[in-house]
């Protein structure tokens, strides 16, 4: 660990969290650009990478320290500012303050003279190490390590520098935004690095070959999933695929090409060039959707075409605006688990989607029934709750319940329409009920109140209340 002394009553009023040890630290910049080379190291299982982040200062005062982290088991070993001066950086592995389960390296960089509010500075990083899954922390899906067979290099497993704090309410209500990308990876020759942006150049030198790729715009994230992948292509769809599941990489190009047409058919154009990479990884590790970031989609869909439906959920958050309430209740992932439903029964004659959803409110029912305090938590407020795991399950009623009150045609025009309005710019929770409440023929007051605002929707699930019935008293509101 670098040691730095802290010296002057000037640098600890510039710093964040050094002040009082009992003050919450907080996540003063944004990422805006990143700019990274990795090499993955199979036989010593390790990463070595640099990366130049473009950060700003969104803060209303000036900031002293740039906090970034890396993983349990990954090493900062060089700083460096826009000149290429070394900056004086610390490091340790801490444990959240509010999450002890979760450990990180966390770096702070001192830069050379304070940031000014809004204003913008780059920061060049050095790292190495090995990756670790962080499953004990709940976050099950967070299972890598580096392997022949599969590794993926992502954020939640500081597989590179990430702005961020060991405070898990801070990084909630941290603002986050798209940023551009331009990522070079160095494997062995028998793998295939893949990543959603566009491949500017594949190079090979003797036993490795490099993968470049550059963002198209700004994204929200940067998956780089690694294994000896194929690949199909077609209508501006790539689908990467585990050599095992080759024909199931072909039953999933068709439901992609087919779900993307039906939600252009509902919601009206996505409004950008379709150049979409489906990145299969094996069942557990999660799946995660963006046009620009691309989708990881777990191996299930691949393996059985039942489960379909699990990449028509991640085809419909393209269709999304970004929400921006910090924290987000993440309701749009309610919308994605209706939606998937709903598209397995029109493509795929699956079952009928609102007879499942009708069966599945039995199921949260009896799931909210053991925990009184969520009986009394808003759907608005899961996301400054933490109870953002019920966003699907509770997501998905009030869409199946907003589905039936509407009818598919006025459904999709006000779904549609909102994104069509927001995709640029993003909206809040508040925003999104207020638009579809403009655009209903019915008042959607009541509805909201009882499944956004409010938790009379268990009340009148558990009294044996259908959705039928809850749709049909909705749309008779004036």
């Amino acid at each position: 660990m670098v040691q730095i002394p802290l010296v002057g009553a000037t640098f600890l009023a510039l710093t964040f969290a050094t002040a009082a040890p009992a003050q919450e630290p907080t996540v003063p910049f944004v990422l805006q650009r990143l700019d990274m080379a990795l090499t993955v190291n199979f036989s010593e299982h390790t990463i070595d990478g640099s990366a130049v982040l473009q950060l700003r200062n969104y803060t209303s005062g000036p900031v002293a320290r740039v906090p970034l982290q890396v993983g349990r088991l990954m090493e900062v070993t060089n700083a460096r500012d826009a000149a290429g001066n070394s900056l004086k950086f610390t490091q340790d592995v801490v444990r959240f303050s509010d999450w002890p389960a979760r450990q990180m390296d966390q770096v702070w960089i001192e830069l050379p003279a304070a940031l000014a509010a809004g204003q913008s500075t780059s920061v060049e990083v050095k790292w190495n190490g090995t990756l670790t899954p962080y499953t004990e922390t709940g976050m099950l899906y967070v299972r890598e390590r580096i392997d022949s067979a599969f590794t993926i290099l992502r954020e939640e497993t500081g597989a590179f520098p990430v702005v961020g704090v060991p405070s898990r309410a801070a990084m909630r209500k941290a603002p986050r935004e798209d940023f551009e990308y331009h990522v070079r990876v160095t494997v062995p020759a028998y793998e295939v690095a893949a990543l959603g942006g566009r491949l500017v150049s594949r190079t090979t030198n003797g036993s490795s070959v490099t993968y470049e790729y550059q963002s198209r715009g700004s994204a929200p994230f940067v998956n780089i999933p690694v294994a000896p992948y194929g690949l199909l292509q077609r209508d501006g769809v790539r689908v990467y695929y585990l050599r095992a599941d080759s024909v199931g990489a072909a039953s999933t190009l068709l439901g992609a090409t087919r779900g993307l047409s039906l939600l252009a058919e509902w919601f009206g154009p996505m409004g950008d060039t379709l150049d979409l990479a489906i990145m299969e990884i094996p069942s557990g590790y999660g799946s995660q959707s963006n046009l620009r970031s691309g989708i990881i989609q777990s191996a299930a869909a691949f393996q059985n075409k039942e489960r379909l439906g699990e990449l028509y959920h991640e085809l419909s958050h393209l269709w999304n605006a970004p929400l921006q309430d910090r924290p987000s209740p993440r309701w749009e992932e309610g919308l994605a688990s209706f939606l998937e439903e709903l598209m397995a029964e029109k493509i795929d004659g699956a079952v009928n989607a609102q007879a499942a959803a009708q069966k599945y409110a039995s199921t949260v029912v009896q799931r909210f029934g053991r925990d009184t305090a969520n009986q009394r938590l808003a759907f608005a407020d899961y996301g400054r709750a933490g109870k953002t795991d019920y966003s699907y399950s509770v997501g998905h009623l009030l869409f199946s319940v907003l589905y039936e009150t509407l009818g598919q045609e006025n459904f999709n025009r006000a779904v549609g329409g909102y994104y069509q309005q927001y995709r640029l710019t993003g909206a809040t929770t508040r925003q999104f009920v207020d638009y579809v409440k403009q655009h209903s023929p019915y008042d959607l007051s009541e509805l909201f109140n009882d499944w956004m605002y409010t938790t009379k929707w268990y009340d009148r699930l558990k009294q044996g209340e259908t959705i039928q019935r809850m749709a049909a008293t909705y749309r008779k509101a004036t």
